[in-house]
């Protein structure tokens, strides 16, 4: 508005300004911090549809960058590098009394209604998090296939908090550099973060296209965004002066409105941050640059609102409390209802209002920590130190993680009719007892090559092959049933409790399992690298979870197994919950048929987890896998594909089992729920039309009832799907009475 324009006694612009820079509040940016914790709020609760309410953490890295840069200029330009121990001094009295606080609460609570293995998990997390960098320990863990399966952290919201901090740390150095050219102080502040926002934006972009987990966490990929705040500290007055009242009023509706409509429309599957982070970002920018010289009809009278104005005062803390409050709640009290996570919300609300009062503004505006950085600093340390010990403590405490029982050896009897075909080129030679699972017994391996047995006619192409196996599951079925009961973790369970996590095939180690960025398979062999019969393993982590078992056929029959797998991405050509994913696994599944076209195996084993079953419906997984089996039929003469295991009702059997010692039944889930009948008859018909081979597993690790999680001394799943090594060694004569009868077929 210019001056001419300006009511009778109304401030002029550079008064305005002037207040502005001398107070540093404006009511329409608490307005807006109320907004974006709001949003988060609905989202983490689950209430209404505000799917997108996640960017409310982008409207705080604007606002964030805005603020800090336009103090940091004034400071810098008055008192150079002088004021930044005082800059440091004031973020750690503002930040640090309310984190610490919620991180010792939360590792009191955890420990009172956690499992013992999430107990100790949030103890590593909560030292991170002192440390301030939890965020690259979560880049991590949701970047492993694996540990992205793991309930979510109590801290998990501190990520952002980390991002924060590390900015708060770099940019004051890189402002107190750019400012110290007198001459061109501004010139170079301006072409800095323009330099620094372009790569970051562009760092951005094409991680996300890669490996969103690292893209969505980490400082490179997020600084474009307090940046953008940054820009406007610096350009934005001069800006606001030279655009029209009518263009700041509508400039500012408008992005309020962007806002808005990003935490409606945008969705958890959206390839984020990236491109499309600039929605809120730009939206954000152009509320708080309408606001530096308010236009009458803008939003910022709205966003100066006395409720909102309370809630961005306290959004800090709110912040922090909510989101252990939700998690907590969960763990003690079971999954919760809108009502029960809105409850929570509330209490939270209401927490943080009092450690705001209470607790957080004695210290921020205590005036002998302000009187002298050092003390700020020291204080800051101090609580540093306590975030840290604490956790250190909890980690070091003893944690029970089995019932003090001891469990008999897991053994599968194999009988001696079991039907088996043994190629020609494997020699007659081989032990019988290489693939037994309880000593003396008949290991499934015929000792007379090439010759099959066919009682039901069912080993042809295209066929089921439960024939095969089915004598092994009428063996073992009282074992099966035992199992269902089985009420305590023994001593003696392999994989151990704390081992799960990392019990894996040695195909992750030896890279033979394909990661995020990866899409060409390397030369994965294994067993008899110059036998004449090849098997091939074609699939993501459910086919890899069965390469113990392979390998031990393979070298016990002399075959070469070749592994081209990929985490994530299923045979069948179907998207997954991670849209920057898919376009890898077009790649890789394109590349793994093209290495078939040019070296066919004898036999192609192929299994996949059953991606998003309740959002992926059966129809088009048929035609997903229908394209697979059509590209790769011309390549491969024999296919076979392995149903997938089942998924017990535990999110995580270990972290079941733990806070179950003596109620493993608990962790036992019903057939009904762990075994999709449904998809597996889609895969049967699938087999069938391309002339395929197909078999259940199902029987293999279920009784018609329930699919228990110990079978004897041994962890059938180290997570909520994937099965132990242990798992797939015990398992061994099944898969191999399967593939000798598809290696057998015509």
């Amino acid at each position: 508005m210019s001056d001419a324009a300006r009511r009778p006694g109304q401030p002029t612009v550079h008064q305005r300004l002037r207040a502005e820079r001398e107070t540093g509040f404006r009511a329409d940016i608490e307005g807006l911090r109320a907004i974006a914790v709001v949003a988060v709020l609905l989202y983490h609760g689950r209430i209404g549809p505000f799917e997108g309410g996640y960017v409310g953490v982008d409207v705080f890295f604007v606002l964030s960058g805005f603020l800090i840069t336009r103090l940091l200029v004034r400071d810098v330009s008055r008192s150079g590098h002088r004021s930044l121990p005082n800059f440091w001094s004031r973020r750690a009295r503002r930040l640090l009394p309310a984190s610490a606080a919620v991180i010792v609460s939360t590792l009191v609570v955890g420990w009172l209604v956690l499992d013992p293995l999430t107990r100790h998990s949030l103890a590593r997390d909560a030292i991170a998090a002192g440390a301030f960098v939890v965020n690259v320990v979560f880049a991590g863990r949701e970047g492993d296939y694996f540990a992205s399966e793991l309930a979510p952290s109590p801290l998990l919201h501190f990520w952002s908090l980390a991002v924060e901090e590390q900015f708060y740390l770099v940019w004051p150095l890189v402002v107190l550099a750019a400012l110290r050219s007198r001459a061109h102080a501004r010139r170079t502040l301006i072409a800095t973060i323009a330099v620094a926002w372009v790569a970051s934006l562009a760092a951005s972009i094409l991680v996300t296209s890669r490996s969103a987990p690292w893209a969505f966490y980490l400082l490179p990929t997020r600084a474009w965004e307090l940046l953008t705040g940054a820009a406007l500290a610096v350009v934005g007055p001069a800006l606001a002066l030279r655009m029209g009242v009518s263009f700041r009023a509508w400039s500012g509706w408008a992005g309020l409105a962007a806002v808005a409509a990003s935490t409606l429309l945008l969705t958890g599957d959206a390839a984020f941050p990236g491109w499309i982070a600039l929605w809120p970002v730009v939206g954000t920018a152009a509320v708080v640059l309408s606001g530096i010289d308010p236009a009458p009809r803008g939003p910022q009278r709205l966003l100066g609102t006395a409720p909102l104005v309370w809630i961005g005062q306290r959004s800090y803390g709110i912040y922090l409390w909510h989101w252990p409050a939700l998690v907590l709640g969960a763990a003690a009290w079971g999954p919760l209802g809108s009502s029960g996570r809105a409850a929570l919300i509330a209490v939270s609300v209401a927490v943080a209002a009092a450690t705001y009062r209470g607790y957080e503004n004695p210290i921020r505006h205590s005036p002998w920590l302000a009187a002298r950085p050092a003390r700020g600093l020291v204080g800051g340390a101090a609580l540093v130190a306590l975030v840290v010990g604490s956790a250190v403590v909890v980690r070091a405490l003893p944690r029970q993680l089995d019932a003090g029982t001891v469990a008999a050896s897991a053994t599968i009897v194999v009988p001696t009719t079991v039907p088996t075909t043994v190629p020609t080129s494997v020699p007659t030679s081989v032990p019988t007892s290489t693939l037994d699972s309880t000593p003396g017994t008949t290991s499934t391996l015929d000792s007379t090559p090439g010759t099959t047995s066919d009682p039901t006619g069912d080993l042809v192409a295209g066929a089921d092959l439960v024939a095969a196996v089915a004598p092994i599951i009428a063996a073992n079925a009282t074992a099966m049933a035992e199992a269902v009961l089985v009420s305590e973790v023994p001593a003696n369970l392999r994989p151990s409790l704390s081992e799960a996590f990392g019990d894996k095939p040695v195909i992750y180690d030896d890279g033979c399992m394909l990661a995020d960025g990866e899409t060409r398979p390397g030369p994965c062999v294994y067993g008899d690298a110059s036998s004449a019969t090849t098997i091939a393993l074609f699939g993501d982590s459910h086919a890899a979870q069965w390469f113990p078992a392979l390998q031990r056929i393979a070298e016990a029959r002399g075959w070469r197994l070749e592994t081209l797998t990929k985490q994530g991405c299923p045979t069948a050509d179907v998207p997954t919950t991670r849209p920057d994913r898919d376009p890898q696994c077009d790649e890789w599944r394109s590349a793994v048929i093209e290495r078939f076209a040019a070296d066919p195996p004898d036999l192609v084993v192929m299994s996949s987890y059953r991606y998003n079953p309740g959002g992926l419906a059966d129809e088009p997984w048929r035609s997903g896998l229908d394209a697979t089996l059509g590209a790769l039929r011309p390549a491969a003469t024999r296919v076979l594909i392995l149903g997938d295991t089942p998924t017990p009702v535990p999110s995580h059997v270990p972290a079941c089992l733990a806070q179950n010692l003596r109620h493993v039944e608990r962790c036992t889930a019903p057939r009904s729920r762990a075994v999709v009948e449904a998809r597996l008859s889609v895969e049967r018909d699938v087999a069938r039309r391309h002339d395929t081979m197909f078999a259940s597993t199902s029987d293999w690790l279920c009784t018609a009832e329930a699919c228990p999680v110990v079978f004897g001394d041994v962890l059938l799943y180290r997570d909520g799907n994937h099965i132990s090594t242990a798992a797939a060694e015990l398992l061994t004569p099944y898969l191999d009475a399967t593939l000798g009868a598809a290696v057998g077929s015509p």
